[in-house]
């Protein structure tokens, strides 16, 4: 016998309860009162909620159960119709959630309990004050089973509604992170109150997935493990857009993801008794990685291409500090640039960049003394390089400023005495800096 449980129906599904309540359902008003949270699709999308392991206990909730569907309630009863309804639920150890939907999740892990392109809900309509009366259910099509140890992270998202439905919400608790997405494509989000919430124990569905990604870069794998309870023996796993595409392995591995999109995952397992099959749809989504940068160097300043974020790198290793989109480089090395966006999908480039001639140029008219120092030198120059004036900085090795000048110095002065009696013994670069040039000299502190 084949049994196929899919998160896709083609037709508009209406859900209301056969049952009047949920078996389990958290309720504490007389200290949070109540007020109204709108699934509104003009003003909000998504929605993440966190129900503390604590809570949950008082809602009796004393094991691990295997939640079937979820409750909620509103002071309006009216049908209201989903567009591409996606609930999704996992585990965290927060109690206040992140902004970043995915952080919400212990290790990035959550299972996909409800997909479907159009379901209508016929809210009933109940009072806030009488707990196990005047719930709506919605069943999910893959029921989920919580832990009992953690706490219960609950993500409800949706395209489109056509009613902004009340929710009785808590006014106090931890609050919900809530994405808004506004007309014109500009995003926001902000906190709310949670909803009144209950749910319904039920067996356990015989088939389960999850991924230790379900969001990743473009070029980048993730790996899938079978949660599954029915005891298979085999497994079938499709993965379009993936490379490989398939896979027969119980917890395939480094499946990966050339082309930015969103990609469905199957897996297929089969017993002695027939096979079981579970589609999640969109389940994967996969970014673009940001262009290849390019690397501008005019003397001895570096510059990116533009992007998001920088981080400059010295033969493979971060520069602290260096995250601006230029970098002025002080030795010989490889430079790279790493580049990043919002998505935190990176791209880089290297360039061999070779500092050669400097003491030449430098001894032509500027010494340095004592060199090596214990931390009180002398700068000194023989000209005045045709300037309005000199500025003057010192920097590690790494290209931390230890020393600056505050303003030009007057080119005819000839010199300047430094004090690095508080910089720790090492290698260190002066920079001597005007209009029309800019020379380095190297000095070591040594005590």
């Amino acid at each position: 016998m084949r049994r196929a449980f899919t998160l896709c129906f083609l037709a508009i599904i209406g859900f209301r309860s056969a049952a009047q309540s949920p078996d389990f359902f958290y309720y504490d008003p007389p200290t949070v009162g109540v007020n109204n949270l709108y699934f509104n699709s003009s003003v909000s999308y998504k929605f993440l909620f966190i129900y503390t392991q604590d809570e949950l206990s008082s809602a009796g909730i004393i094991a691990p159960i295997t939640i079937s569907s979820i409750w909620l309630k509103s002071n309006t009863g009216y049908s209201v119709t989903f567009e591409n309804l996606k609930v999704t639920m996992g585990h965290t150890t927060l109690s206040v959630p992140s902004t970043t939907f995915s952080d919400n999740f212990d290790s990035g892990i959550s299972s996909t309990v409800l997909d479907q392109p159009s379901i209508t809900v016929s809210f009933v309509s109940g009072p806030w004050n009488d707990p196990p009366n005047g719930w709506t259910e919605i069943p999910l099509t893959s029921p989920f089973t919580y832990n009992n140890s953690d706490n219960l992270t609950i993500q409800i998202e949706y395209s489109d509604d056509n009613y902004p439905i009340p929710l009785y919400a808590y006014n106090g608790g931890p609050a919900i992170t809530q994405y808004t997405d506004t007309l014109g494509g500009s995003y926001a989000s902000g906190n709310t109150a949670r909803p009144m919430i209950g749910f319904s124990a039920g067996p356990a569905s015989p088939i389960a997935i999850a991924a230790s990604d379900s969001s990743v870069c473009q070029k980048f794998c993730t790996n899938f493990t079978d949660q599954s309870t029915n005891n298979p023996t085999s497994w079938e796993w499709i993965f379009p857009g993936g490379t490989p595409s398939s896979s027969t392995d119980q917890n395939p591995t480094n499946i990966c993801y050339n082309e930015p999109g969103v990609y469905d995952v199957t897996l297929i397992t089969t017993n002695t008794n027939g096979s079981d099959t579970l589609t999640l749809h969109d389940y994967i989504t996969v970014y673009p990685t940001p262009p290849i940068p390019t690397i501008t160097q005019i003397g001895f300043t570096l510059t990116s291409s533009e992007a998001d974020f920088y981080q400059w790198q010295l033969n493979a290793v971060d520069i602290p500090g260096a995250t601006n989109q230029s970098y002025e480089v002080l030795q010989t090395g490889f430079y790279t640039v790493v580049v990043s966006d919002s998505n935190s999908c990176v791209n880089s480039t290297t360039l061999y960049v070779e500092i050669t001639g400097m003491d030449e140029v430098n001894d032509a008219g500027i010494s340095v003394y004592p060199n090596p120092s214990n931390g009180n030198f002398i700068i000194e120059w023989q000209n005045d390089f045709n300037s309005d004036g000199v500025a003057i900085e010192v920097v590690n090795a790494v290209g931390k400023k230890v020393f600056s000048s505050q303003g030009k110095i007057l080119s005819s002065s000839r010199q300047k005495e430094i004090d690095l009696n508080e910089a720790a013994s090492g290698v260190y670069f002066i920079e001597i800096k005007s209009d029309a040039f800019s020379l380095r000299k190297k000095i070591i502190l040594s005590r």
